[in-house]
């Protein structure tokens, strides 16, 4: 009953467009500008209170709403494009977005349409996407290249995605999931798999985030480590 009632929820709020952009920022260095902001989106239920990310994420996939939202989100943050002439934002891609037969064309059309659009807006995809048949990652993922739009895979480490799959593919961003930077303190193990993905990703010309950073300690030993930029609560 509370997935129903969520999920109506959603769907009038989609309808109306009465959900928020919440922007976090993506810095360098401590005490650094941003390099670009992530742009996450957040309901609230009829009390005000704001619904946790996979409260209405699951009812979403469960009813086929996340390829309609997907593409919302897209053209809501296009509109920052004017009024932030200097920002660079990035968008998450669930999925089945990903998977869709649509992708990438339906965001390709919007994206040319918005001034500097394609090379503004970076695409954050699931570590999943990587996993499926070569071929069909492939030409998804170089349509995006070929018209210029950066592509990050977003919580790397949090699943099945392995890492020959970071060196296949045309990425421009790895964001390491928490799973992976929330313990380097602790887990000698979980530091040199951070100095690894490092290695290859500098290799390859490819950015690294630390998500979920949290403390001066973490991120001190995280640039020690060669990671490129952070995100978290340390940071806003």
């Amino acid at each position: 009953e509370f997935r129903r009632v969520l999920f109506r929820s959603l769907t009038a709020a989609m309808e109306m467009g009465s959900w928020e952009v919440w922007l976090q920022p993506v810095v360098g260095q401590p005490g650094g500008h941003a390099v670009f902001h992530e742009a996450l989106a957040r309901f609230q239920n009829g009390h005000g209170h704001v619904i946790p990310r996979p409260e209405f994420f699951l009812p979403g996939r469960a009813q086929g709403l996340l390829e309609q939202f997907d593409l919302a989100m897209l053209q809501r943050v296009l509109q920052f494009l004017a009024t932030h002439p200097d920002e660079k934002f990035s968008v998450n891609v669930s999925f089945e977005t990903f998977m869709s037969d649509a992708f990438p064309a339906s965001f390709l059309g919007p994206l040319r349409a918005a001034p500097d659009g394609c090379r503004r807006i970076i695409l954050e995809i699931a570590p999943r996407c990587l996993t499926i048949p070569e071929a069909g990652v492939r030409s998804r993922l170089k349509a995006l290249a070929a018209a210029g739009v950066a592509v990050a895979v977003d919580d790397f480490g949090s699943g099945l995605c392995r890492l020959r799959q970071l060196t296949q593919h045309p990425l421009a961003i790895v964001k390491l999931d928490e799973l992976v930077t929330g313990y380097v303190d602790d887990d000698p193990l979980q530091r040199d798999f951070v100095r690894t993905v490092v290695s290859i990703c500098r290799a390859r010309g490819i950015a690294t985030v630390a998500e979920y950073t949290r403390s001066p300690e973490q991120m001190k030993r995280l640039v020690d480590d060669g990671v490129d930029w952070f995100q978290g609560g340390l940071l806003g």
